[in-house]
């Protein structure tokens, strides 16, 4: 393989990058199959979900017991910034990673990137002047500030931190989408792995500094670096694939331009969903606290600690099924379903595999994240960390399935499985009849886990998995259940999960479904 070298010009200075061992990750070059895709892609990716929940560590550790309300505080613009993403990219990462083979066949992709792009910086704009606007009045709603430790002006920086990390994160999702829906796992996993350095780095710096508002912007900061820097790569990619002309004559079959705004419009709205589910999540904690009468950010910070150990399993189930999506797409898009399926339902197979045996480490090294965590965590970390764990497998299985009705290019399936989700949650967590346990972090793990399982174990049988074989639904169903280990009694949790776990992966090995 030939060297690479990248030049890119900064007013009148010429910056050579040279990175022989991990050149690959600076270029554009396609993935040919789903095993060298993952090969690519998913290594890379979750050394950059191992670094950040090693950030998490940090910035707790780094922040102390005295620092236990910032850490809490700091949690809910996380969430915000999530939730406003999709209004801003508006399906265009969905249709871009779907798409984007398509596209490029029928050379118009130059052509299609720089429209969203365009209508990715209008939008952004006008979510920063609308949310700057409205700033006196969403500040107490979101922050529940200001209080006696923040002014008034300082939660109005924090909602403006808020806004600017919104748009960097819809462009740096955006071109995420783009180079996975182009098959360039190799860069994805860079632009990822650049993220995650650039914010463990800037977060312990903010954390120093000791404010929630300091580590927003760091937040943005990394974000904004690698997103310019892949940007301009991919247009010099543009530049040598000559895609700047469009054909003389529209290639595009007839209704495509419909089906392509149908598709980001259903897409956009179970994005929206998904995020909703997890802000959601964040802010009744707080909600429900302070109708306890006790402390917001406390309680929301102790939440947390679990929350974010958890998460991992659901963002390496997104990576996992984000490694395929593109190759099984290409597939689908020459009318290869049955083989697009095989793909996509292989890797969720073992996938759903990896991520079982991950929480199931996870449970059993639990005593070390309260030795790490500062000791005011310890108690919410024991109690709550099991619960999380079910949570998010049925998190990243049900990701698996909206994705699975992307790719038959029937995203509505997948809007309808998150509505019930967040409907179910919503339910559980605000009316008074299921009002089941006093301390607000069970009941929100309560809701939100039992929103999941509705949806996962009740509507996904029935949307998606009617047309298949047993052979393909088998594991991912015995997998689905599973979990349900982790809600037993905390002092039967520790035998009971791993003996209900181990037992559900041997039935599937000694049956010869996990052979091929």
């Amino acid at each position: 393989m030939t060297k690479v070298s990248c030049v890119i010009r900064i007013s009148n200075f010429e910056v050579l990058l040279y990175i022989p061992l991990m050149r690959r990750y600076f270029t554009i070059s396609h993935s040919s199959s789903p095993a060298h895709s993952a090969s690519t892609y998913v290594p890379i990716v979750l050394v950059s979900r191992g670094l950040a929940f090693v950030r998490v560590l940090l910035v707790a550790r780094l922040l102390g017991n005295a620092g236990q309300h910032e850490f809490g505080l700091y949690q809910l613009p996380l969430e915000l910034i999530n939730c406003f993403v999709p209004f801003v990219m508006l399906g265009c990462a969905d249709v871009a990673e779907r798409y984007a083979s398509r596209f490029e066949t029928e050379s118009r992709l130059f052509h299609a990137v720089k429209r969203h792009i365009l209508r990715l910086a209008l939008i952004g704009l006008a979510v920063i002047l609308l949310l700057l606007a409205a700033s006196p009045w969403l500040i107490y709603p979101l922050f529940k500030l200001p209080n006696a430790e923040h002014s008034k002006t300082y939660a109005v920086l924090l909602l403006a931190a808020c806004a600017l990390a919104i748009v960097l994160l819809a462009f740096y999702q955006y071109l995420a989408a783009l180079l996975r829906g182009l098959r360039a796992f190799a860069p994805a996993a860079g632009l990822e792995l650049a993220f995650a350095l650039l914010f463990v780095l800037f977060s312990c710096l903010a954390a120093l500094q000791g404010t929630a508002l300091a580590l927003i912007f760091a937040y943005g900061l990394a974000l904004l670096l690698p997103t310019l820097y892949f940007a301009l790569l991919l247009r010099h990619h543009f530049h040598s694939q000559k895609s700047l002309t469009p054909p003389d004559e529209p290639s595009a079959e007839p209704g495509a331009d419909g089906r392509h705004i149908s598709f980001a419009a259903w897409t956009l709205l179970r994005l929206q969903l998904t995020m909703a589910f997890g802000f959601i999540t964040m802010w009744s904690v707080g909600q429900l606290a302070l109708a306890s009468g006790l402390n917001v950010q406390a309680q929301t910070a102790a939440y947390a600690s679990s929350s974010r150990i958890a998460q991992q399993l659901a963002l390496i189930a997104v990576t996992l099924w984000a490694s395929c999506y593109g190759i099984a797409a290409r597939s689908w898009a020459h009318h290869q379903t049955r083989r697009a399926k095989v793909q996509f339902f292989r890797v969720g197979k073992f996938g759903a595999v990896l991520l079982t045996l991950i929480a199931l480490a996870t449970l059993l090294v639990r005593d070390l994240f309260v030795f790490i965590f500062p000791s005011a965590y310890a108690d919410a970390i024991h109690l709550l960390l099991p619960p999380m764990l079910c949570l998010f497998l049925w998190y990243g299985l049900l990701a698996f399935a909206s994705t699975f009705s992307d790719l038959q290019e029937q995203p509505q399936k997948g809007a309808a499985l998150w509505s019930l989700a967040v409907a179910a949650q919503l339910a559980l967590l605000f009316i008074p009849a299921f009002r089941l346990f006093a301390d607000p972090k069970l009941q929100v793990i309560f809701a939100s886990t039992a929103g999941l399982g509705v949806s996962l174990l009740l509507l996904t049988p029935i949307l998606l998995w009617r047309p298949f074989h047993l052979k393909v639904a088998f594991p991912i169903a015995i997998l689905s259940l599973a979990p349900i280990s982790f809600l037993s009694p905390p002092w039967l949790v520790d035998i009971f999960a791993p003996l209900a776990l181990l037992l559900a992966i041997l039935i599937l090995y000694l049956s010869g479904l996990l052979r091929k």
